[in-house]
């Protein structure tokens, strides 16, 4: 029976844990921070505040972020892993298809395209350190 991935068990190295998924989701999820530091500055940069500029940002980052975190959630499933990846992978779904949704069908709502890319970041990034951390 395999034992669940802790922070202090050390972590096997993939893929995903290397330095080029943090970059990629980090490089990805740059327009979405421009986006809200421009907004809280009180101005507005069309070109990554349109809606329809971000599904395709959100897409991207969902595309190259998302898919090696499900494959990643599915692994830890299969071998009675950590949750995080599975809830990582649920929010950042949910994010993506609730942000989806809104800028296709009601895009005063807002979209929240910057947090499924966020969770995905911060999900690698995560992995990444703690693998270097027990390396």
């Amino acid at each position: 029976m395999s034992r669940p991935l802790g922070d202090a068990e050390p972590l096997k190295t993939t893929h995903e844990d290397r330095l080029g998924r943090v970059v990629v989701s980090g490089v990805l999820f740059l327009p979405f921070l421009v986006n809200g530091v421009s907004q809280l500055l009180g101005f507005e940069i069309f070109y990554v505040a349109d809606p329809m500029i971000q599904v395709v940002w959100g897409f991207l980052a969902q595309l190259f972020g998302g898919v090696p975190l499900y494959r990643q959630a599915l692994e830890h499933l299969r071998h009675g892993g950590n949750a995080l990846a599975l809830w990582s992978a649920l929010l950042t779904t949910a994010a993506f298809l609730g942000s989806l949704f809104t800028a296709l069908l009601r895009p005063e709502w807002g979209v929240y395209f910057w947090l499924s890319a966020l969770v995905t970041f911060l999900y690698f990034a995560r992995r990444f350190l703690l693998t270097r951390r027990s390396h």
